[in-house]
């Protein structure tokens, strides 16, 4: 399979990726009000959750954008944790819309925040450097 000699894709996936979370934190911190009634979820009881998730998404993106900013090869672990996390949440949504405890429109949350994980995914696979041995490799 080809792979990508230069890392300008992998850089392009992480700013994608760290825009997208900014985005929806700063959505989620600053404007919970609107956020929740964009989606049209049930309003939960106390907002701080909500707050809380737009609080661990604006790090989420700033590390995203920090790794594709300084030596995103060096820091692909980054991006690799965060697609562990986006496909979680995906299964996570799926077991709650199929126990009829969450709403359905945290599944088509998950489905985008599993999209995005394809994007961080594929360009991680593809870009020459990234593969297992040599990301455990040091290099100063």
């Amino acid at each position: 399979m080809k792979k990508f000699k230069d890392d300008q894709v992998l850089k392009t996936a992480f700013y994608l990726g760290g825009v997208y979370d900014l985005l929806l934190g700063v959505g989620l911190l600053f404007f919970p009000d609107l956020i929740v009634s964009i989606l049209s979820i049930t309003k939960p009881n106390n907002m701080i959750f909500v707050q809380l998730t737009g609080l661990f998404l604006l790090f989420a993106g700033y590390c995203l954008c920090y790794a594709g900013y300084f030596n995103v090869k060096k820091m692909t672990f980054i991006g690799l944790g965060m697609v562990i996390l986006r496909f979680s949440y995906l299964i996570i949504a799926i077991i709650g819309v199929i126990n009829k405890e969450l709403e359905l429109i945290y599944l088509v949350v998950g489905i985008s925040d599993a999209i995005m994980a394809l994007v961080l995914l594929i360009p991680i696979i593809l870009t020459e450097g990234t593969s297992v041995k040599q990301l455990w490799q040091y290099t100063d």
